[in-house]
């Protein structure tokens, strides 16, 4: 599955996203995580996001994304959307 296309019909519509990831832990545990996001950007292998857990920008790797659903509700950019 190429989440890229998803990822970048959702910033185009800007719709939010839920994204489960892996990402390595403290102790090299791969750990995974599902978080919702507002797509900005993809590039060199990474999307930049706006994280609602976190209450910032963050950039994931594409290749430790696991699934992408693309979700109902809206936002407003906080910056533009560059997909």
């Amino acid at each position: 599955m190429d989440w890229a296309d998803i990822l970048r019909e959702a910033g185009r519509q800007h719709r939010r996203v839920r994204i489960r990831f892996s990402y390595p832990d403290a102790a090299e545990q791969i750990t995974e995580y599902e978080r919702e996001y507002e797509p900005y950007k993809i590039e060199n292998g990474q999307v930049h996001v706006y994280s609602y857990y976190r209450g910032a920008f963050r950039t994931l790797e594409l290749d430790r994304i696991k699934n992408v659903q693309l979700r109902p509700e809206s936002f407003e950019p906080r910056r533009p959307v560059e997909l």
